[in-house]
């Protein structure tokens, strides 16, 4: 059986980023340091030269280097919501450049994740496609009886899919899903608390590109903001039902 062979970094001069000349993306790299730009770099041709590598190996590999890369080895972290990701994860993320889309990033972070959260041997033994039709099943117990399921009746991805639907809890009748502009405020307020420690005498050094960048975000921001204190200011509308 013939093997795919990763790309080696000397066959060929990786492509000049989609976004390099892009002004804003070069406000943000700024933003990083030495570093923290170098890991980035360094994460992105790693995931150039082992793109071509497909299975669940590949998976593991990529989830070892994210979380101990970016998250010191956490998973939770990677996961949680609630918490803001590292500017040098987020700005990998970002980069137009990567071999494949950040969403599938995140997802072979999740089924690397999700082949040691399987009994022994069990998660090794579904395929990529198998893996992700199941990373939406938060229950333990029945993601394991699926995937065995899976492999003793050789269930199609699709198949496997439906059953994941159908095993699934339904969604409690509750409160009622926070409104697009509430999410955007709360993550304006997370975003807003990352300019605390920036030393903002560190505008007196920037470059003229840098500063026309950072006046241009931060007008169309605050343009943003006053429309929305507007609209808190006006009346809200009476309240007729029950």
């Amino acid at each position: 059986m013939s093997t795919t062979t990763a790309p080696q970094p000397d066959q060929a001069p990786a492509p000049a980023p989609a976004h390099a000349a892009d002004p804003t993306f070069a406000l943000l790299a700024d933003e990083l340091t030495g570093a923290e730009a170098a890991t980035v770099e360094a994460t992105v041709r790693w995931l150039r030269q082992t793109a071509l590598r497909h299975g669940i190996e590949h998976a593991v590999e990529v989830r070892d280097h994210i979380l101990a890369t970016y998250f010191d080895g956490d998973f939770a972290a990677f996961v949680d919501p609630s918490r803001s990701k590292p500017r040098s994860f987020t700005t990998l993320c970002e980069r137009q450049d990567l071999p494949y889309k950040h969403g599938t990033l995140y997802a072979l972070v999740r089924i690397g994740q999700q082949v040691d959260e399987l009994p022994p041997g069990l998660g090794r033994e579904l395929g990529p496609s198998h893996h992700r039709a199941l990373l939406p099943l938060a229950d333990a117990q029945a993601k394991a009886a699926l995937a065995q399921e899976a492999i003793e009746r050789e269930l199609t991805v699709a198949e496997l899919e439906a059953r994941v639907r159908a095993a699934k809890p339904p969604s409690r009748a509750g409160r009622p899903p926070l409104p697009a502009v509430v999410k955007r405020g709360l993550a304006l307020q997370r975003a807003v608390a990352d300019w605390q420690d920036v030393d903002l005498d560190e505008v007196r050094t920037l470059r003229p590109a840098q500063r026309e960048a950072l006046v241009a975000a931060v007008g169309a921001a605050t343009a943003r903001l006053q429309a929305l204190q507007a609209a808190l200011a006006a009346p809200a509308p009476a309240d007729g039902g029950g």
